[in-house]
C-alpha cells in the first residue's frame, strides 16, 4: 500500500518557516541552535506539543529548505536542535520577508503574533510559496498564537529597547510642589542667618567701642590708710575732686591730674599700682601714656 502524501502546508506556517530560514542562514551560530519548545513556540504550540503538532511544524521547516536535527519528533523536552538553512526555498518573496539581519530569538518570539494576521493577506503570497503549500487552512490558525509564551519573547531586545527608554523620563515630573516648598525653607534660613550676622556684627561693633574708649581714658583710683590732702582736675584746670581724702576715690577721662599730700596713698591707674615718691607729690595720667611726674608750680591746686 503506497504511502499518504504529507498533509499540506498553510500559509501561516510556511510564512513562519520562512523568516526561521532566513534568521538561520544569516544570522549568527547561536541563532541555529534553538531549543525544540521555541521551535514550537514560533508556530503558535505549546511545550507539551503532541506528535502531530511537531510533525507540522517539521514539514514546514522541511518545506522552507530547513533541515532540523534531530527530528522535532523525536527531540526531548528542553533539548536544542541544529537548524541547517541550507540554500533556502527559491524564489524572491520569501527573501524580503526578513529585513536585515534578525536574530532567531527576536523572530520566534514575534512571529507567533504575526502569524494570527497573515490569514488575511493570504491570497496575493500563494504564488511564491514552495511546492506542496496551500492557502485553504489559513483561516485556522489557532487562536492561540497571539498569546505565545513570554519566555519566547523575553530575548527580543531590539524592538522593545527604544519603547523602554522613552517612557522612563515621565517620572520626572511627580514632584511638582518640591521645588516651592524646597525655595521657601532655603529663604527662611537665609533670613535667619543674616539676622544673627547682624546681631554678631552689632555685638562685636559695641565691644570695640568699648575697647576705643578704654583706650581714650584713663582710671585712677587712690586709697587712703589715713586722711591725707587730695585735689584733682581733668588736666584743663576743671576740679574733680579737692579736700581730705579718706577710704577710696575713683576718677576717669583722658587726662587726670593729681596733687597727694601723703605718700601713704596707695594709686592705682588702670589697674596697676603707681608708687608715690614723696610728700606731697603730683602727677599727670593719661590714656595710653606712662605716668609722668609733675613738679611744684604744675600740680593742681584746691
Amino acid at each position: 500500500m503506497p504511502d499518504s502524501p504529507p498533509p499540506p502546508v498553510s500559509l501561516a506556517d510556511a510564512e513562519i518557516a520562512q523568516r526561521i530560514a532566513a534568521s538561520a542562514r544569516d544570522g549568527r551560530p547561536v541563532d541555529r541552535r534553538p531549543t525544540a519548545e521555541q521551535l514550537l513556540a514560533a508556530f503558535g504550540e505549546g511545550p507539551e506539543a503532541g506528535p502531530a503538532a511537531r510533525a507540522r511544524v517539521q514539514r514546514a521547516l522541511q518545506i522552507a529548505g530547513v533541515t532540523v536535527d534531530p527530528a522535532l519528533t523525536d527531540a526531548s523536552p528542553g533539548a536544542r536542535v541544529t537548524l541547517d538553512p541550507g540554500r533556502g526555498p527559491a524564489g524572491g518573496r520569501g527573501r524580503t520577508l526578513v529585513l536585515g539581519v534578525v536574530a532567531l530569538a527576536a523572530v520566534i518570539g514575534g512571529v507567533a503574533a504575526a502569524a494570527s494576521l497573515s490569514g488575511s493577506g493570504g491570497g496575493d503570497r500563494a504564488s511564491s510559496l514552495p511546492a506542496g503549500t496551500t492557502t485553504a487552512a489559513t483561516a485556522s490558525v489557532p487562536a492561540t498564537t497571539a498569546t505565545a509564551p513570554t519566555t519566547a519573547s523575553t530575548p527580543t531586545t531590539a524592538g522593545t529597547a527604544p519603547a523602554a527608554t522613552t517612557t522612563t523620563p515621565a517620572t520626572t515630573t511627580t514632584p511638582a510642589t518640591t521645588p516651592k516648598t524646597d525655595a521657601a525653607a532655603v529663604a527662611r534660613a537665609r533670613r535667619r542667618r543674616a539676622a544673627e550676622q547682624r546681631r554678631r556684627r552689632a555685638a562685636a561693633a559695641r565691644a570695640a567701642a568699648r575697647r576705643r574708649a578704654a583706650r581714650r581714658r584713663v582710671v585712677v583710683s587712690l586709697t587712703a590708710s589715713v586722711p591725707s590732702y587730695l585735689c584733682v582736675d581733668d588736666g584743663a584746670g576743671h576740679r574733680l575732686f579737692g579736700g581730705t581724702l579718706t577710704g577710696t576715690r575713683t576718677f576717669r577721662g583722658p587726662r587726670i591730674r593729681v596733687n597727694v599730700g601723703l605718700d601713704s596713698v596707695v594709686m592705682r591707674v588702670n589697674g596697676t599700682r603707681v608708687p608715690l615718691n614723696g610728700s606731697p607729690t603730683g602727677y599727670l595720667l593719661q590714656a595710653g601714656k606712662a605716668p609722668q611726674y609733675l613738679p611744684l608750680g604744675q600740680r593742681p591746686s584746691c
